[in-house]
C-alpha cells in the first residue's frame, strides 16, 4: 500500500488561496504546507490514508509581465 504526503499542483498557485480537502473535509492547516520549490501540497503530520480523496482548490498565479 502507498500512503502519498505531498501532492503535486498543476501549475503555481497564489499560495493564500489554496484550500485542502480530503474526504470532503478540510483538514487543518496545521496539518500542511505548500513547499514552493516542490510546487506540491505536503502533509506534516497524518497524511490522508489509501483511498482517500485529496482534492487541491486554487487560483493559478499569473504572471503579468
Amino acid at each position: 500500500s502507498v500512503v502519498m504526503d505531498a501532492y503535486t499542483l498543476d501549475s503555481e498557485p497564489v499560495e493564500q488561496t489554496i484550500r485542502v480537502f480530503v474526504n470532503g473535509a478540510e483538514p487543518s492547516s496545521n496539518n500542511w504546507h505548500y513547499d514552493e520549490s516542490l510546487q506540491s501540497i505536503v502533509f506534516d503530520v497524518s497524511p490522508p490514508g489509501e483511498g482517500s480523496e485529496v482534492t487541491v482548490s486554487y487560483v493559478p498565479f499569473m504572471d503579468c509581465e
